[in-house]
């Protein structure tokens, strides 16, 4: 039986994102994902957007972010965690950053091909990613392996429950984990 190429991205995320989880190291960033990360829809690229800085995928989505709410227009919303590009030779994933419409379909303005790349993180809310452009002075890294705050967001619940957005169920978004969003 052949496995598609969603199906081996996919795959490849989960056992990754599992491998995460059981590190000492890299536990709670792992745990964190499995606790709150969800598949987002992946989408071609809207034509009126341009194709970003490559790899430097939080920037671009965070930037798009602060740029929207500073021109008064509403954002879109900022989502982190694991990607496999269709542009890589091998099926790799790779922490990354993108945004998602009011449709819950990825918009990333990073990878050239992102409708056949396959997309597994977490939803922040603007007001979350607002706070942390100013407090770092719009220095733009992962928000999610934050050491300028000492990961407080993967080590304070509260953090947590105040920074993301749970994904509607009738969006296309499935948690890899049983009984999640």
């Amino acid at each position: 039986m052949a496995v598609d190429r969603a199906d081996l991205q996919k795959m490849a995320i989960e056992h990754y994102i599992s491998l995460l989880a059981g590190m000492d190291a890299q536990a709670p960033f792992g745990q964190f994902m499995l606790d709150y990360g969800s598949y987002h829809v992946a989408a071609p690229r809207p034509p009126r957007l341009k194709t970003r800085m490559p790899t430097r995928c939080f920037s671009n989505a965070q930037r798009a972010v602060v740029a929207a709410v500073s021109a008064g227009r509403k954002p879109l919303t900022y989502a982190e965690g694991y990607a496999c590009s269709s542009g890589l030779a091998v099926c790799v994933p790779i922490h990354h950053a993108w945004l998602i419409d009011d449709e819950g379909r990825v918009v990333d303005q990073t990878w050239q091909s992102p409708e056949t790349s396959t997309y597994f993180g977490v939803a922040f809310s603007t007001d979350y990613v607002m706070a942390k452009a100013e407090e770092y002075g719009r220095a733009y890294n992962s928000l999610i392996d934050d050491r300028r705050d000492r990961w407080r967001l993967l080590n304070d619940p509260s953090v947590a429950a105040e920074a993301i957005i749970r994904p509607r169920r009738d969006a296309g978004i499935v948690s890899m984990v049983p009984g999640g969003p």
